[in-house]
């Protein structure tokens, strides 16, 4: 009988549980639980789960908040995942809320067919992770697993959710968990236990195309909030379950228990971008004609000009795909010009977009607006207003802005005291 240690660290809590497996079973055994405001308080609060559990032989699988992480997706034309990981610093440069080099990565290949693959990439601060690790050591704890808590959601629903198309949600008091795995696609959502919460993520999905999932399961202290027809309940403890699931099989995903990091530095210098998208367009249209006219000798002479080029460019990455690999940061230099209005033609950035906002919307000092998503796929905005006159009276303003060619309505309903009405206008 194997005996393991779930530590699920939360942004102002700490739950440990010691768990048992006997063949395909788990079993919850001894509970702590722990308050913290800050980080002395957290070292406090492992320490004395430590005490609580520890002996030479047990393992500690460790869940970190979700919040403390940034996800992006990926795709590459290959399925190698040592090329994936060279090529992954050079993937998240620029598109991460922080530099490259002050992070720590880790990657989830999708399975898929053909040749291409889809990456999910997880990062974390480094001076966030390492200092998780030191209250960790401090406290006499090694984390052979060393995850997001949302990945022991997942590690959950692959054990114990029989459906293929699934959505997983972990309700606790002030906070809940959700992941959806569908179609071949994962995603996921951390907010106030709300039910409001979690029909807004499905609609996010509806939105992007992605299949409704064939079955609901809710767990957790506050699950009952969400049950109805269509959920199924658990009672197992699902993200101390799923921690001691992915760490008893050695596959986790975005594990952090050790340095996974790495170092690149980028000129930021628009002149160097410049220099190397002339150099891409020339080396681009010699590898063409070189595939067209000449001898196979003349074409390697070629590759090796590309490569000699994205090291002169980029000396700190690696040339896996190398002209691929140029276009795709071109490609991402010109979305964020245009994201910025710097490139000639129509205004499509955000601040034109708030100016248009501040004209064409109605003047009503019972409207409010929540919040604003906005991508060169279309304009999103939640919003509060008295009636749903008034809430289909902005919809019929923005379709005034000219960039759009429909605004619609995608989600309205009354308050509970039927004094205010929640909207969500889409305009594609």
């Amino acid at each position: 009988m194997a005996e393991y240690i779930s530590l699920w660290i939360k942004p102002h809590s700490v739950e440990a549980l010691s768990i048992t497996e006997a063949g395909e079973e788990l079993k919850a055994e001894e509970h702590f639980s722990a308050v913290y405001s800050d980080e002395s308080g957290l070292r406090k609060a492992i320490a004395e789960a430590s005490k609580t559990f520890g002996h030479p032989s047990i393992r500690w699988f460790v869940g970190l908040p979700l919040e403390d992480f940034s996800f992006r997706y990926l795709s590459f034309p290959f399925k190698k995942e040592k090329a994936i990981k060279a090529a992954l610093p050079f993937e998240l440069d620029g598109i991460l809320p922080y530099p490259v080099e002050e992070l720590e990565t880790s990657a989830y290949i999708a399975p898929a067919s053909g040749e291409s693959a889809n990456v999910f990439a997880c990062a974390i601060l480094k001076e966030k992770i390492i200092q998780y690790r030191n209250v960790l050591k401090d406290a006499g704890i090694e984390a052979s697993v060393l995850v997001p808590d949302i990945t022991a959601l997942k590690s959950f629903a692959d054990r114990f959710c029989s459906s293929e198309e699934k959505l997983v949600l972990n309700a606790e008091k002030e906070r809940m968990l959700v992941l959806s795995d569908s179609g071949g696609t994962l995603d996921f959502h951390v907010s106030e236990t709300k039910v409001s919460g979690l029909k807004l993520f499905l609609a996010s999905l509806e939105e992007r195309q992605i299949p409704k999932p064939e079955k609901i399961f809710i767990g957790g202290r506050s699950a009952e909030l969400f049950y109805d027809g269509d959920t199924e309940k658990t009672e197992k403890p699902m993200v101390p379950f799923g921690l001691a699931v992915c760490g008893a099989s050695g596959k986790a995903i975005f594990n952090f228990s050790h340095h996974t990091g790495f170092s690149l530095k980028l000129t930021s210098g628009l002149r160097l971008q410049a220099v190397g998208f002339a150099l891409a367009c020339f080396i681009g249209i010699g590898y063409l004609l070189a595939g067209n006219y000449s001898k196979s000798v003349e074409l390697e002479e070629t590759k090796a000009e590309v490569v000699k080029v994205f090291k002169s460019v980029f000396p700190k990455s690696k040339p896996v795909k190398p002209l691929f690999q140029l276009k795709q940061k071109l490609g991402a230099l010109e979305a964020k010009m245009k994201g910025a209005g710097l490139l000639e033609g129509e205004r499509t950035d955000f601040l034109w977009i708030l100016r248009e906002l501040s004209a064409k919307m109605p003047k009503k000092p019972e409207l409010f607006i929540d919040e604003i998503s906005f991508s060169e796929r279309g304009l999103s905005l939640n919003g509060k207003a008295k009636t749903f006159d008034e809430a289909e009276e902005v919809r019929k303003s923005l379709e005034k802005m000219g960039r759009y060619e429909k605004a619609e309505i995608a989600e309205s309903s009354a308050s509970t005291d039927k004094t205010s009405v929640s909207f969500r206008v889409r305009l594609k």
